[in-house]
């Protein structure tokens, strides 16, 4: 089958199908990665050793990873498992009986892809961003807390979102410049209501997920430019926002947004200790060079429009 040729967050990716979630790109003869989605699962091969595990809140395991040979195997417990060949850069995925099309789509755009492009001059981490006149605003934290219904708000003011929940962060120089990963935003049902004041038809982003995925045809605009960043917004933990009555923007002192940065960085193997120093020293250099924020906002869709505000006006 003819390969397809996509854009991720700068890298070319030749894929054996569709992937209608990210732009088209040319064929090039030698794409960052090759990747090969099938049914079945990963096969049996000897030497496989698993050493990590994403848990939910719950306690149920999410994700699996193992090493085999110099590669990984990342297994996502009820969809399917993704075996990465690192030296050969082929990616394979094996979608498990019951698991959709669009699930596969998912794991990898937004799960698996992000733990490779980390490298000593790109740092992927947890963040939505858009693009200001004054450089882009990074918005820092888990899942789940707010960073995309916050970009889609910001969209809406014309402010172009560059990419939602994976960040790859790459230094240029002694510039640090956010590179737009492609045109989609993930919203839950009731974010989407609140956002137009009535349901959007965005398409689904998984089986097991509620979440939509909102684009242009919403009149959110995307950059598809490189942008330097312009001030990091780190979102509190659940807890705080779910508590707060108010909306507060604090400074953030360089270290502590280099230990905010390195919490939030996505990691295919956290044994890896070279990797890890190349994440701290990356982190610490952006940290270093641009302005940090601890944002803090209540738990209210109704608030999104102040919190927009406030961090618009906060801007350095």
């Amino acid at each position: 089958m003819p390969a397809r040729f996509h854009r991720w967050s700068g890298l070319t990716l030749a894929s054996n199908r569709a992937l209608p979630e990210l732009p088209l790109a040319d064929p090039v003869a030698s794409p960052a990665w090759t990747i090969a989605l099938r049914k079945g699962r990963a096969p049996a091969r000897p030497g496989r050793r698993w050493f990590h595990q994403w848990q939910l809140a719950d306690g149920k395991r999410w994700a699996l990873f193992a090493r085999e040979g110099r590669g990984y195997v990342i297994r996502f417990v009820d969809y399917g498992d993704f075996e990465i060949d690192v030296d050969r850069r082929i990616i394979r995925g094996y979608r498990r009986a019951g698991a959709a099309e669009l699930t596969q789509r998912h794991l990898l755009l937004d799960q698996v892809l992000p733990l490779l492009v980390g490298d000593r001059d790109h740092l992927a981490v947890h963040a939505s961003v858009v693009a200001t006149g004054r450089g882009a605003i990074v918005l820092l934290g888990a899942s789940g807390h707010g960073k995309s219904s916050l970009a889609a708000r910001l969209a809406q003011r014309g402010h172009a979102v560059l990419t939602d929940d994976c960040c790859v962060i790459r230094k240029s120089g002694s510039q640090f410049d956010i590179i737009p990963s492609y045109p989609g935003v993930r919203l839950r049902p009731d974010a989407i209501t609140e956002a137009w004041g009535r349901g959007e038809d965005g398409a689904a982003v998984a089986h097991y997920s509620t979440k939509l995925r909102v684009d242009r045809a919403h009149g959110l605009p995307f950059s598809e430019s490189p942008m330097p960043v312009g001030c990091i917004y780190v979102i509190a933990p659940l807890a705080q926002l779910q508590s707060a009555r108010d909306i507060s923007i604090d400074e953030l002192s360089p270290r502590r947004a280099m230990l905010d940065l390195v919490d939030y960085t996505f990691h295919l193997d956290i044994h890896d200790e070279a990797r890890l120093r190349q994440s701290f020293e990356l982190a610490g250099d952006v940290a270093a060079a641009h302005p940090s924020r601890a944002l803090v906002f209540p738990w209210d869709l109704t608030q999104a429009d102040r919190v927009a505000d406030a961090v618009l006006n906060n801007l350095p």
